[in-house]
């Protein structure tokens, strides 16, 4: 049984942007994986290993692997039509798209609940509190920014000058 799951994780391999990462469909197939780079199965988020740190232990094991960008609109949408869920508060879409104007934006507008469910249908969950300021900050709890401490240096990284209104495409460079 394991070398036939074995051989399947070896199969489930997708080309991405020049790298070829591992396809895992569920945090079972995730025991004993080396590697810092994954795609969720379910919908198709790219995720990253994030590190051990000693003072994150709410789980097993230190570390943990984090989706590399927020929730796309698109990535929302499919787990609507697909699971029958109904938002916590309805979703007004014309709104919605005047912020995030893709399906390759980030989806706005969406409760904890919402959120809970959506990470509850891909098989995934929600970062603690810990866990999210550990990842945010690159691993370095010293500092504000894991680009230094300048908020000069802060528009090439987070998403806040020169985008007020509206959201930044996902995975795109800050203009």
């Amino acid at each position: 049984m394991m070398r036939k799951l074995s051989w399947m994780l070896l199969a489930s391999l997708v080309h991405a942007e020049d790298e070829t990462l591992l396809v895992i469909g569920n945090a079972k197939e995730l025991k004993g994986v080396t590697a810092k780079k994954i795609v969720w199965e379910k919908d198709g988020a790219k995720m990253v290993l994030i590190p051990a740190n000693p003072s994150i232990t709410e789980s097993k094991s230190n570390a943990f692997f984090m989706d590399a960008h927020e929730v796309a609109v698109g990535q929302f949408k499919k787990f609507l039509q697909s699971s029958g869920y109904k938002p916590h508060a309805s979703i007004d879409w014309k709104k919605m798209y005047m912020f995030s104007s893709s399906d390759n934006h980030p989806m706005i507008y969406v409760t904890w609940h919402d959120a809970t469910a959506y990470t509850k249908w891909t098989g995934k969950r929600l970062p603690s509190e810990k866990e999210w300021e550990f990842a945010a900050r690159g691993g370095l709890n010293a500092k504000l920014y894991p680009w230094r401490n300048s908020e000069n240096l802060a528009s090439d990284y987070a998403n806040y000058r020169g985008t007020c209104g509206k959201t930044n495409r996902i995975n795109k460079p800050h203009q």
